[in-house]
């Protein structure tokens, strides 16, 4: 027990009698030197009655020794009975528990209770779960971004192997072409060259043979050629009609100006690449298309276009100044800058060898188009 009693205060010689054989308090604010095992020191030996008191944190255990005066202590509370009332005013033997100086206080701010201790353990395992929770998302980060890289770099060489072949072959095609165009004439010891040779000779013997007949000759091939003549405009004739009839048809079938408003906004949104060639038959051609729904080189005329652009006048346009406006749009759309051999409208038209009459065939199509629709802007 206390050297002091529980009803009388302290004297002043009590300091000097008190020799405390303690290093203090420990950071749970019991004594060390019952923590070694050997009992409470004389100075901590009221310390006895806090044991089976649970209410009493470690926290308020260290707060009672900082005081200077006490009448004792309650063993109810364990606390210093010189205030009760909560200002406490500690005696000196008491204000020498102190903690000891290498460890630092626990702060503590509840009951000091084995509920409690399993709380702090469960933090500390979430603590735990969470940093291995972000762990494991850091390297899922990090996998995903290896991956997405290598992604980029197959897709990057996939593309750069296939531009090299794509290239290979074009120069392969290129140089068969040249070979063929600059190939030697034919040897005059071959068997073709002697042939070709002996029609010549037997062709002109067949026209000195004939050389009495010339005038009958002649007459014959004035009448062939008058019945070519008049072949050339019967198909003319009939092509004309067949034209008319065509464009009948479409305007009986729906608003053909309407679905070619379409035509045109789609082949003015699409991006010609290698990937996505160009062709003669994507391009919206301002003429009435045939039986079949296509539109041939020589289907692009002045005439056929002008009577694309009044018949549907008569049927479809509104005012005179739609008209011009969608007449403007075909200008633009067939301007000789966008329709030249190094745009990709035409310089994509195709990888096979014959598609350079294609391109030319374009060109000179979009041509006629201009120069047709730069006529009828102007009058």
């Amino acid at each position: 027990m206390s050297y002091y009693g529980y009803n009388t205060g302290p004297s002043r010689a009590a300091p000097a009698q008190i020799r405390p054989v303690c290093h203090g308090l420990d950071d749970t604010g019991d004594c060390i030197a019952r923590a070694t095992t050997r009992g409470f020191c004389p100075t901590h030996q009221e310390q006895a009655v806090w044991l089976n008191i649970t209410h009493i944190s470690s926290e308020e255990r260290r707060a009672h020794a900082e005081g200077r005066r006490c009448c004792g202590v309650t063993k109810k509370n364990a606390l210093c009975r010189n205030n009760p009332g909560g200002n406490y005013q500690f005696c000196w033997l008491h204000g020498r528990q102190r903690g000891p100086s290498n460890v630092a206080p626990r702060p503590f701010f509840g009951v000091d209770s084995p509920e409690r201790a399993i709380i702090r353990a469960r933090m500390r395992e979430l603590e735990r779960l969470a940093a291995e929770s972000g762990r494991r998302e850091r390297a899922a980060r990090d996998r995903w971004a290896q991956e997405e890289q290598q992604r980029r770099e197959e897709a990057r060489a996939r593309a750069e192997r296939d531009a090299e072949e794509h290239r290979r072959q074009r120069e392969e095609e290129q140089r068969q072409q040249e070979e063929r165009w600059h190939a030697p004439p034919p040897d005059p010891r071959s068997e073709w060259y002697e042939y070709q040779r002996s029609h010549q000779r037997q062709r002109r013997r067949n026209t000195r043979a004939s050389g009495g007949h010339s005038h009958e000759e002649q007459r014959r091939q004035r009448d062939d050629r008058h019945e070519q003549q008049h072949s050339a405009q019967e198909r003319a004739r009939a092509e004309q009609e067949e034209q008319a009839a065509r464009a009948a048809q479409d305007l009986q079938r729906g608003p053909i100006l309407e679905r070619y408003l379409i035509a045109c906004a789609t082949f003015d949104a699409t991006q010609f690449s290698a990937r996505n060639p160009n062709s003669f038959a994507n391009i919206p051609w301002p003429v009435f298309a045939r039986a079949d729904g296509t539109v041939r080189v020589g289907d692009v005329t002045p005439a056929n276009i002008c009577f694309f652009f009044d018949a549907n006048k008569m049927r479809r346009y509104k005012t005179p100044r739609e008209r011009d406006v969608i007449v403007k749009r075909v200008a633009w759309r067939f301007h000789p800058d966008r329709f030249s051999v190094s745009r990709a409208v035409v310089a994509t038209i195709g990888d096979l060898i014959g598609d350079a009459v294609e391109r030319r065939a374009v060109v000179d199509a979009a041509e006629v188009v201009i120069k047709t629709v730069n006529g009828m802007r102007s009058t």
